[in-house]
């Protein structure tokens, strides 16, 4: 009998050997920044890992888990990009700035994925790893209590309002088409809070 003919797709189907979770977080935060949150689904996140659509359900119960997988990915990317900038800071207000240009960075970098990891309606913010993963940005406004500074809580808001006005094209006829110099705008109406903090900054 004539052996059967090697199937050839196998071939092309990456092997994933355990790590195929990791693979579909991997696939989905490549689709929403490539094409925004609205295209991520569990097929296809299925098919840019190679595998069956069923596959997807042994790591995820639903599309909302998959989702919040991949906002999680994006809060651990916001933190290094941010902790990359208060890592230079010397001074309170040098670290509050920081924070301030690492967001705003991160926003501008990733405008799909910021997106995404602040939609209430398509993530569960109840996620244990999603909560581990955000937790240093809300720290980075908290008080010495543990409870949100009310500087702390005007900075992330002015710094969240200027990236979604921006990364929303809300502000794209009032902005120059340069990126360098549209971020050099944005940076300095950030530090326009500088004056009005820099008092409780230096205690």
């Amino acid at each position: 009998m004539e052996p059967s003919d090697p199937d050839p797709e196998a071939a092309k189907r990456p092997y994933h050997h355990g790590r195929l979770r990791d693979d579909l977080v991997a696939a989905g935060l490549e689709i929403v920044r490539q094409t925004g949150p609205d295209a991520l689904s569990t097929r296809a996140c299925a098919k840019a890992a190679g595998v069956s659509s069923g596959a997807v359900f042994r790591h995820f119960r639903d599309k909302r888990a998959l989702a919040t997988a991949i906002a999680t990915e994006g809060f651990a990317l916001m933190s290094r990009r941010v902790a990359a900038e208060v890592a230079r800071a010397t001074t309170p207000m040098d670290r509050f700035r920081a924070v301030g240009v690492g967001y705003l960075d991160f926003a501008l970098d990733e405008p799909h994925l910021f997106r995404l990891m602040f939609r209430a309606d398509t993530i569960d913010r109840t996620d244990a790893d999603f909560l581990a993963a955000s937790a240093p940005m809300a720290e980075a406004v908290d008080a010495e209590d543990g409870r949100i500074s009310e500087y702390g809580l005007l900075g992330w808001a002015i710094s969240h309002g200027l990236a979604t006005l921006t990364i929303d094209s809300v502000l794209e006829s009032r902005l120059p088409e340069d990126d360098a110099a549209r971020r050099a705008i944005l940076y300095r109406a950030l530090e326009r809070l500088a004056p009005a903090l820099s008092d409780q900054l230096d205690d």
